[in-house]
């Protein structure tokens, strides 16, 4: 909301009017709309601050609600039974072309059953209210050339919401599909390499002990993965 202060056209030379279909610059307002906002035109300052109060609150409502619909018990359900899972991103950018390109790159994004999904993207920095819907929805954070305002992060640190600032689009796509596969069911396969008995320790200055080995099976290679069994116990498990 704001009071009008001057309007500007195309080439940036000031306009008492705009008549329909002619795009102008608007000055005054307290912060940006985006694209298909309503501009509706009243008499008094007040009476346009409480409006713009009111359609933000129902705004932030009718998110909320939405991200409730899914809740983490729902979400551990679909889990089990192999669903789509899915990585919540909340956006916030500079401007409405940096949402959609943002936005646009992420939705992209899918890594075999794991998906991202941009529960809400808004032009300005980050506050509080964006804090509260990303820890409702379990979301993360996405600051694209904004700030995050003080109360957002004190309060984001509370509530241990992720909140991640970039700079470049390519960033936040990298470390988004780094993410993604992060979430990927890991597939482990162990391949024994050798086999051997510990005949001998040593103690060696400015190394410490050192095991003397007889290799029974197979071969032992330099920085493998190894363990040490004590009648059937492991009480080491590291690298040779």
């Amino acid at each position: 909301y704001g009071k009008v202060r001057a309007l500007f056209d195309y080439r940036g030379r000031t306009v008492k009017e705009a008549p329909p279909s002619m795009p102008v610059v608007v000055l005054g307002c307290n912060g940006l709309p985006q694209a298909g906002d309503k501009l509706t035109v009243v008499a008094e300052e007040k009476e346009a601050r409480d409006l713009s109060v009111r359609r933000q609150i129902t705004a932030k409502e009718r998110e909320r609600r939405a991200a409730k619909k899914h809740t983490r018990e729902e979400r551990y359900t679909q889990l089990e039974q192999g669903a789509v899972k899915e990585l919540r991103q909340e956006v916030k950018a500079d401007t409405n072309g940096s949402i959609e390109a943002l936005s646009d790159s992420l939705a992209r994004l899918s890594v075999e059953n794991v998906g991202v999904k941009i529960i809400h993207a808004g032009v300005g920095v980050v506050n509080e209210s964006d804090v509260l819907l990303a820890d409702t929805s379990d979301a993360i954070v996405i600051a694209f050339h904004v700030k995050v305002a003080p109360k957002a992060l004190e309060l984001a640190e509370r509530q241990s919401t992720e909140i991640r600032s970039y700079e470049i689009i390519y960033e936040c796509i990298n470390e988004v599909e780094k993410a993604l596969q992060g979430m990927l069911e890991p597939e482990r396969v162990e391949r024994i390499l050798g086999k051997a008995t510990v005949r001998q320790v040593f103690k060696v200055s400015r190394l410490g002990l050192v095991a003397g080995c007889y290799v029974t099976e197979g071969s032992i290679t330099r920085n493998a993965s190894v363990r040490v069994l004590r009648d059937e116990e492991v009480i080491y498990d590291g690298k040779i």
